[in-house]
């Protein structure tokens, strides 16, 4: 079970997180359907870190937020980084004009 979640983290978060979103993992983070949706939508990596590190209970402390900090960061890094790639895809935006 945990080898196919941190195996699917790395290729498509997004996915993970609409697949597994009525698991035991997901259930114990979130007590209302709506947040891990929008955080799927808006924010894969940091959703999908925040379900792994979540403790019952207790919720999320100590270091553990470094985690959550950093997969705010891939998911900032993630929408840079497409928007960067596909610049050149609209003429309009394009740096260099044809």
């Amino acid at each position: 079970m945990h080898f196919r979640v941190v195996r699917d983290t790395y290729t498509a978060p997004g996915i993970v997180v609409a697949v597994d979103i009525h698991t035991p993992l997901v259930n114990r983070a979130f007590s209302f359907f709506l947040w891990p949706l929008l955080g799927l939508i808006l924010l894969p990596f940091t959703t999908m870190i925040y379900v792994l590190v979540y403790v019952p209970h207790i919720g999320v402390v100590g270091w553990n937020w470094l985690w959550i900090i950093l997969g705010f960061f891939l998911d900032l890094a993630a929408y840079a980084g497409s928007g960067y790639s596909n610049r050149n895809r609209f003429p309009a935006m394009s740096r260099y004009p044809s």
